[in-house]
């Protein structure tokens, strides 16, 4: 956008005049102004273009300056990561073409953990979070010269990260208290994955329980359906003699 001052005035017997305070908003090659006379006299309906020019980019501004992700969903296994970047960019939404600000990517709340900043030398800067074994979210904020970094808005930009399940791998069985030989209990049997996160069925299946210590008799009701898009069953009325 070109703007600021626009219009100047050559006065009757000069030939010349300077117009300061112009202005132009995007970071850009070839840039060229034209100047239109107008009023009266021999100025009047003469056209003429400047040189093309370069416009770079202005000072980081932190407001204007990008966190992203926004948003992210990774797997709770300890080791998969995802990148957050900090894009610098100046007052007017340009990118800064090179490094040198000073940059924070930290972990607000939740849980999952990040690594220290990289300066990429281009006008972004990088840290990657890593996810933990449970299941949960993590949310980052970043600064930019101590100010925080607010995607063109009024409030600081944040970026939540997901961690979510991994694949089924195995199910594991609720801890059971001491029974009574012959009484009835309850069992729940959980979907998880190999850190223990449930994990929701695809299809319906069958969970069986059967005995692998002791010598008495298991009894009463053996079986129970997880059900597609849930992660559990409580199987009722299991006894032991």
């Amino acid at each position: 956008t070109l703007g600021g001052t626009l219009t100047g005035t050559i006065t009757s017997g000069s030939s010349a005049v300077t117009i300061s305070g112009v202005t132009y908003t995007k970071a850009e090659t070839g840039v060229v102004l034209t100047a239109t006379g107008s009023v009266a006299g021999n100025v009047n309906g003469k056209v003429g273009d400047s040189n093309a020019f370069t416009v770079v980019a202005g000072a980081a501004d932190a407001t204007a300056s990008t966190l992203t992700p926004s948003s992210a969903s990774i797997v709770a296994d300890g080791s998969t990561t995802q990148v957050l970047t900090v894009t610098a960019k100046d007052a007017n939404g340009n990118n800064l073409t090179a490094g040198g600000a000073t940059v924070t990517i930290t972990k607000s709340s939740g849980t999952g953990s990040i690594s220290s900043v990289t300066d990429n030398s281009n006008g972004t800067y990088s840290a990657t979070v890593t996810s933990p074994t449970a299941v949960g979210s993590g949310v980052f904020v970043a600064t930019l010269g101590a100010s925080q970094v607010k995607s063109g808005t009024g409030s600081q930009t944040q970026s939540t990260i997901t961690y979510i399940a991994g694949t089924a791998s195995k199910l594991v069985v609720s801890t059971i208290a001491g029974q009574t030989a012959g009484t009835a209990f309850a069992v729940t049997v959980t979907l998880t994955d190999v850190n223990g996160n449930p994990v929701n069925a695809t299809a319906d299946g069958t969970v069986t329980l059967t005995r692998k210590t002791g010598t008495g008799t298991l009894g009463g009701t053996l079986t129970g359906t997880i059900t597609s898009g849930s992660s559990a069953v409580t199987i009722s009325g299991v006894t032991y003699t």
